[in-house]
């Protein structure tokens, strides 16, 4: 798999860092199936975690986010008999995708302020500031959505008659 990515053209620098990330959780995963089962067993778990790693980063490598969007917009379609709706579903994933950036540049800027101010070892100075901007940028998401009528649904307005995907129903609340 390893070779794979390198022919791929990302290159063994970000091969190294994708491994180097998930070490620390590698090593305690292996630990405890270590202890738990034996080292045989620890090692082929760790390696099959290893090897997903891997595999998930060849694929955000090589493929571009758009084609990725549009294969899960084309595996959930068998879900519309059940009411879902695959737009949405990769619109979901979109936003996550667009939050994550986000949310980790919110954290250096808060890693930085609290080491400004000799705080970088205290976790409540690093982990609120950051859960607060990520559910205000959540909210501005969610009404940015609303504002482009993202949110409609399903109604049948007592009051107007009118049925099919509509914005909210102004004159009833219920609808």
């Amino acid at each position: 798999m390893c070779v794979l990515f390198l022919l791929s053209g990302a290159g063994l620098k970000r091969l190294a860092r994708s491994v180097w990330l998930v070490t620390p959780i590698l090593a305690v995963i292996g630990a405890f199936q270590w202890w738990q089962l034996g080292g045989p067993v620890a090692a082929r778990i760790v390696l099959n975690v290893l090897v997903c790693v891997v595999a998930a980063s060849v694929l955000t490598v090589t493929t571009p986010v758009q084609a990725l969007l549009d294969g899960v917009v084309a595996l959930s379609k068998p879900f519309k008999r059940f009411g879902a709706d695959p737009e949405r579903f990769a619109l979901t994933i979109a936003i996550m995708l667009r939050s994550l950036p986000f949310i980790a540049g919110a954290f250096s800027d808060v890693r930085d302020s609290a080491r400004a101010r000799g705080l970088e070892r205290n976790p409540r100075a690093l982990v609120l500031p950051v859960f607060i901007t990520t559910v205000a940028y959540a909210r501005q998401t969610g009404d940015a959505l609303a504002a482009r009528v993202l949110a409609t649904r399903k109604t049948n307005c007592p009051a107007t008659g009118s049925t099919g995907t509509l914005p909210p129903c102004p004159c009833h609340p219920r609808c």
